[in-house]
C-alpha cells in the first residue's frame, strides 16, 4: 500500500483509503432510482437464484418479485399513495421484505417499529406517523389499541409463508394477510418514476439515552450502503447472509436485508433470534456472513461444540462496544473452530443508515471499530463545534457521506442540532459519541457524550474511564457505570469462578480504582447482578439501570 504524506487531519488525509486499493475498480457510483430498482437491476436476470430462506422454505428471485408485485397491488387497492407512511410492526419474516420493496415502488414510506412495544408505545408510534394502513403481528391485541385515524389493520402471522392458515379468530377491526392480498388481485403492478431522493424508510433511534426519534432515510442513502459493502465483504452470488438483527432497527433493513438481497446473496430470515441457539442456527444454515451484537456471542463461546466454522467469511458484530479481552476470546474461538477470519467490528448509527465504519482482516486492530466505508468521511471534532482535531485526540465523532438521513421526522430542531454545515462545505452528522482516530485511519469509540456524569459544578467524568479499569480485574466479567444526582453507581457482573464475599470485593475494587481514577469519580455503590439489563436488540440498557437506582422499577440489588 502506497503511503501518503499526512496533513494531520482525517477529513483531509483520508488515510483509510489505502486499505481499499485493489478493492475498488473505477468510480463507485450510487445507482439512481429506488431500493426496488437496485434490487431488480442486479437480480432480474437471475430468477432461479435463492433470495430468501425462511425455515424450510426457499424463495427465489422470481417468486420474490412476484410477491412484491402482489403486495404493491394490494397496497394500492387499500389507497396507499406516494409519500404516505405505512406502519409495520413485524419481526424478520418474508412479508416484511415484500412490504418494504412494494412501498418503495409506490413511493411510500415503511415505518418499522418493534412489535414487542407496549400498547401505549404502539399507539404513539402509529399516531406520530399518521398511518392509515398498519401491519401488526398476529399476536398483538389490536382491538384494545384504539387506533384513531387508522383505516386498515392487517394481521400477519410468522407462519404465513410456511403453512396454509385459517385464522379462526382475528379482531373485528382487522383483516388477514391473505384477505389483504386478495383485494389487490386483478389490479396492475406499476411503479412511480425513479426518485432516488424520496424517503423510503423511517426507523427509530434506540432511545437508550433519550426518547426515540423517527429517522428518515432515502432510497439513495440505503443503496449507497449496499454499494460500499461490495468491497468490504466481497460477496459472491450464492453466498448466504444470516439476518438476526430485526427490521425495526436501521441495520436490520439497510444492511441485513437490502444489502445482501440486492447483491444476489441469499438472506436467511430468523423471526425470533435466541442467542442460546446460535450454535444450532450456524450449524443448520452455514451462513457465509452474519452480524450480531457482542452479547449474542457469549453463549456461543461457552459451548463445547466441535463444530467446524470454516464456511464463515464475515463474522461481524455491531450495535454495542466490545472490550478487547472479549474480542480476543471471540477470535480464539473462531480460530479454534476452523474460521479463517477474525471477528469484524462495525460502527454507525440510525442517522447514517446504521453503518459507517467496518473492518476486515487487513485492517482489524483489536479495540478498534475499523475504518470508514469507502464513500464515508469520519473525523473527530471538538464537542459542540466545527473544529477538527488531529490524530489520536479524543473528541466527538462526526460523519459525512451519502448514507446520511434526511432528518428527524417532524423534529426540525433536533435535526439542526446534529446535522451541521461546516466551513469545509460538507454536511456533518454529529454523533454524540466520543472517540479518536489513528494515523492509519482506525477509529476507536470511547463513550457517549450523553453518558457524561456530572458529579458537581467542577467535575465530570465519562463512565468508560471507570469501566475500563474495572474490566481489567480478573473477578469482573463485565460492568457498566451510570450516574444519578451526582452519585456514581457501578453495576458488576462477576466471573462464575469468583467466590469472594462482596464486602471483600468492594474493598478490592476501591483500592484498585483509587490508583486509576480521580477521587471524585469513585463509585458510591457497587451493584452486583447476574447480567446487565439489555435493550430488545442486545445493547446495554443504561436507562433501565438509572431507573433501578432511582427506585422507579423493581430491583434486587439491595
Amino acid at each position: 500500500m502506497k503511503e501518503r504524506k499526512l496533513m494531520g487531519y482525517p477529513s483531509i488525509d483520508k488515510p483509510w483509503l489505502k486499505y481499499y486499493e485493489g478493492k475498488i475498480s473505477g468510480e463507485m457510483l450510487v445507482p439512481g432510482g429506488t431500493v426496488y430498482d437496485f434490487l431488480w437491476q442486479n437480480n432480474s436476470v437471475h430468477p432461479k437464484d435463492i433470495a430468501l430462506r425462511y425455515f424450510w422454505r426457499k424463495i427465489d428471485y422470481r417468486k420474490l418479485f412476484s410477491k412484491i408485485d402482489d403486495v404493491e397491488r394490494a397496497l394500492t387497492a387499500y389507497g396507499v399513495k406516494a409519500g404516505e407512511i405505512v406502519t409495520i410492526a413485524l419481526p424478520s419474516i418474508p412479508e416484511v421484505v415484500y412490504l418494504f420493496y412494494a412501498l418503495a415502488k409506490i413511493g411510500a414510506i415503511a415505518n418499522m417499529i418493534d412489535p414487542r412495544l407496549s400498547e401505549e408505545e404502539l399507539r404513539w408510534h402509529i399516531a406520530e406517523a399518521g398511518s392509515k394502513v398498519v401491519f401488526l403481528l398476529s399476536s398483538i391485541k389490536a382491538n384494545s389499541l384504539q387506533l384513531h385515524g387508522v383505516e386498515t389493520i392487517v394481521m400477519v402471522s410468522p407462519l404465513e409463508s410456511l403453512l396454509p392458515l385459517n385464522h379462526k379468530t382475528i379482531p373485528t377491526s382487522a383483516v388477514r394477510w391473505n384477505t389483504f392480498l386478495r383485494v389487490g388481485k386483478g389490479g396492475s403492478a406499476s411503479k412511480m418514476p425513479c426518485e432516488a431522493e424520496r424517503s423510503v424508510l423511517m426507523t427509530h433511534t434506540s432511545g437508550t439515552t433519550g426518547y426515540p426519534k423517527g429517522v428518515l432515510l432515502a432510497n439513495n442513502a440505503i443503496n449507497a450502503l449496499a454499494v460500499q459493502y461490495q468491497c468490504v465483504i466481497t460477496p459472491k452470488r450464492g453466498d448466504s447472509y444470516l439476518c438476526v438483527i430485526p427490521p425495526f432497527i436501521a441495520f436490520g433493513v439497510c444492511v441485513a436485508i437490502h444489502m445482501p438481497l440486492s447483491l444476489g446473496v441469499t438472506t436467511v430470515l430468523i423471526p425470533q433470534f435466541n442467542a442460546g441457539e446460535f450454535g444450532k442456527i450456524l450449524k443448520k444454515y452455514k451462513p457465509n456472513h452474519f452480524t450480531c451484537t457482542p452479547t449474542n456471542f457469549e453463549p456461543l463461546l461457552q459451548e463445547n461444540s466441535k463444530m467446524d466454522l470454516d464456511f464463515i467469511k464475515t463474522p461481524a458484530v455491531g450495535g454495542d462496544s466490545m472490550d478487547e479481552e472479549f474480542e480476543q476470546g471471540v477470535n480464539e474461538y473462531l480460530a479454534a473452530h476452523g474460521c479463517k477470519h477474525k471477528v469484524v467490528k462495525g460502527y454507525g448509527m440510525s442517522e447514517v443508515g446504521s453503518s459507517a465504519c467496518t473492518c476486515w482482516d487487513d485492517c482489524n486492530s483489536v479495540g478498534s471499530v475499523g475504518i470508514p466505508l469507502p464513500q464515508m468521511t469520519i473525523s473527530i471534532f471538538k464537542p459542540g463545534s466545527g473544529e477538527e482535531l488531529p490524530y489520536n485526540d479524543e473528541g466527538e465523532i462526526c460523519f459525512s457521506g451519502p448514507s446520511m438521513m434526511q432528518g428527524y421526522f417532524k423534529n426540525e430542531s433536533a435535526t439542526k442540532s446534529v446535522l451541521w454545515r461546516h466551513e469545509d462545505g460538507r454536511l456533518w452528522m454529529h454523533s454524540g459519541d466520543v472517540g479518536y482516530m489513528t494515523e492509519d485511519g482506525m477509529l476507536f469509540v470511547i463513550d457517549r457524550i450523553k453518558r457524561l456524569i456530572r458529579v458537581d459544578v467542577d467535575h465530570c467524568i465519562l463512565p468508560s474511564k471507570i469501566e475500563r479499569p474495572l474490566k481489567e480485574l480478573i473477578e469482573v466479567r463485565t460492568c457498566a457505570v451510570v450516574g444519578l444526582n451526582g452519585d456514581i453507581f457501578a453495576f458488576i457482573v462477576l466471573n462464575k469462578e469468583c467466590d469472594i464475599e462482596q464486602k471483600t470485593l468492594i474493598s478490592r475494587f476501591d483500592e484498585w480504582l483509587a490508583g486509576k481514577i480521580p477521587t471524585f469519580a469513585m463509585p458510591k455503590k457497587y451493584v452486583f447482578c447476574d447480567a446487565l439489563p439489555l435493550t430488545p436488540v442486545g445493547k446495554v440498557d443504561y436507562r433501565t439501570m438509572e431507573r433501578m437506582i432511582a427506585g422507579e422499577i423493581d430491583n434486587d440489588y439491595e
